[in-house]
């Protein structure tokens, strides 16, 4: 079997990896499936919806996740300039 390939629409290309038997499913519920994939050359896990009513639950646990990951480099800025200038605080002791 060829590889599974995906493209989002944003240009994402995801390999879904796989062999002879079809593609990696790593875990499922009865909400979703996960797949072990490449994007470039970085190893990762592809979440797809079991059915189109169950979108919703993957859009926000993504809105989360870039939150989350926009709350993590604000932090990383602001411990970067505590370490150029070890006086100033990140407001805790």
């Amino acid at each position: 079997m060829s590889d599974v390939v995906l493209e989002s629409p944003g240009g994402g290309r995801y390999v879904i990896l796989g062999d002879e038997e079809g593609p990696k499913k790593i875990g499922e519920t009865d909400w979703y499936s996960l797949y072990l994939c490449r994007k470039d050359e970085q190893l990762c896990i592809l979440k797809i919806a079991a059915s189109v009513e169950q979108n919703g639950l993957l859009d926000r646990e993504a809105m989360l996740l870039r939150d989350l990951r926009e709350e993590a480099a604000r932090l990383e800025e602001q411990y970067a300039m505590v370490k150029a200038h070890p006086e100033h605080k990140l407001n805790y002791q």
